[in-house]
């Protein structure tokens, strides 16, 4: 079993619960926000699940973390690996993924929808934030006028969910992961 199956699996057994509790008011099926926890080896995920249904859910953000690796520098070059996994491998949300920046400095890469997704007066995007050991996902919006930008949901299917969850924790389990030349 991936760890992506268990976070699914989890949030099954929690919607069942909470329909068995209260089946007879009509509400979300899990009434608000919930942390989906699980641990796999040295691989941990956290899903912050705003809603779910019976076929899918509104995440609001995403943490992986690798225990394993939490001692080991994690370098530009390391970081661009990873990057490059993303990009390869995470090619069936709305947007595909590009590098848009290390920080050297403090170590963290940030990966982002490449191009992001266009409305009239606003744009949306993915963004991934790699730290050499863990990684958040998150969702953002931005509107055009220059205001400051804004976490939105993502609309995932379980399956999608489940996949995104065990790809990005391959990323940081080192899997797959292969320097692409610019």
């Amino acid at each position: 079993m991936s760890i992506g199956t268990n976070v699914v699996a989890e949030s099954r057994k929690m919607v069942l619960e909470e329909r068995a509790l209260d089946a007879s008011e009509n509400q979300s099926a899990i009434g608000g926000s919930h942390i989906l926890a699980s641990t796999l080896g040295q691989m941990e995920a956290k899903v912050e699940v705003l809603d779910r249904d019976k076929y899918s859910f509104l995440i609001n953000q995403i943490t992986i973390s690798n225990k394993s690796r939490t001692l080991e520098k994690h370098t530009t070059q390391s970081l661009q690996r990873q990057a490059a996994a993303i990009a390869k491998n995470i090619t069936y949300l709305l947007e595909d993924f590009a590098l848009i920046e290390i920080d050297e400095k403090t170590g963290v890469a940030q990966v982002r929808s490449s191009p992001p997704h266009r409305k009239t007066a606003e744009i949306q995007y993915y963004e991934i934030l790699l730290y050499g050991d863990r990684l958040v996902f998150n969702r953002y919006r931005k509107q055009k006028d220059g205001s400051a930008r804004e976490r939105v949901a993502s609309h995932l299917s379980d399956e999608v969910l489940q996949r995104l969850i065990d790809d990005l924790a391959e990323v940081l389990n080192g899997e797959g992961v292969e320097l692409i030349a610019n």
